[in-house]
């Protein structure tokens, strides 16, 4: 006996997600779909992403509107927090490289999702071609070196710093080539700033060669920001800081070097 649509969409994978084209490449029209959100056997997520059952997965969620946009990805604090063990941020930060920001409905109702523009890097629309950002279990995410300029640009407070910097502490390799690519990206000199500021109080044999003052002069500029009023202004970086923040973590000096 043939099986109705109906029939065959049932048939899925319980925590199935999928895009409208992946269904149509299945055989099911806009018809059928829009007949199974008002049956209940398919869940419409909002910008083509449609889920087989409710609550819907999280993670899947995420992987299918990233395949199917192209143009977002997991970074910043998330990434510090899976890689490097900072503390787990309130919500997921997806950064959104595009100019129009329309997101599945699931993010917008779960509340466990924090959409950023991407406002600090001259990125590309497609990810092959952005600097640090890489593909991992079938999602984006930020490589450390973009993910912790990504943080640095949301600082907000001094607890901000303090979690920065122990994340840097955690790193033992940077990849400095990357490392270099997002750097070149990056469009705020503060954020850049912040960095080798904040990597100035790190004991890694990376943050130590990424603050030396042939590397910092290359990828500054020769102007004087002032990150905090009233402050300590600290030459090396030409940029003055909270005097807490400065007493709190002094600057790292290899042995035989202090």
């Amino acid at each position: 006996m043939k099986m109705t649509k109906m029939q065959k969409m049932n048939q899925l994978p319980v925590h199935a997600v999928m895009t409208t084209k992946e269904l149509k490449q299945r055989g099911f029209t806009n018809q059928d779909l829009t007949r199974a959100g008002k049956e209940g056997v398919l869940v419409h997520c909002g910008y083509g992403v449609w889920a087989r059952h409710v609550p819907l997965c999280l993670y899947e969620a995420l992987k299918t509107f990233q395949k199917e946009s192209q143009s977002c990805h997991i970074g910043g604090r998330t990434i510090l927090h899976l890689l490097l063990g900072a503390p787990k941020p309130e919500r997921i930060q997806l950064f959104d490289h595009r100019e129009t920001r329309t997101y599945p409905n699931v993010f917008n109702f779960s509340g466990r999702i924090h959409t950023v523009p991407c406002r600090i890097f001259n990125d590309e629309y497609f990810f092959d071609e952005c600097c640090g950002i890489i593909e991992r279990d079938g999602l984006y995410w930020s490589t450390p070196a973009r993910a912790l300029l990504e943080s640095i640009d949301m600082i907000g407070n001094l607890d901000d710093c303090r979690i920065i910097i122990r994340a840097m502490e955690q790193l033992e390799e940077m990849d400095m080539d990357d490392l270099g690519k997002v750097l070149e990206c990056c469009q705020r000199e503060k954020v850049k700033r912040w960095f080798f500021y904040l990597a100035s109080k790190v004991s890694r044999d990376w943050a130590w060669a990424c603050t030396r003052d042939s590397v910092v002069r290359k990828v500054l500029s020769n102007s004087i920001y002032s990150l905090h009023t009233p402050g300590m202004y600290v030459p090396d970086f030409r940029i003055t800081v909270p005097e807490e923040l400065e007493r709190e973590f002094p600057r790292y000096m290899p042995f035989g070097l202090s």
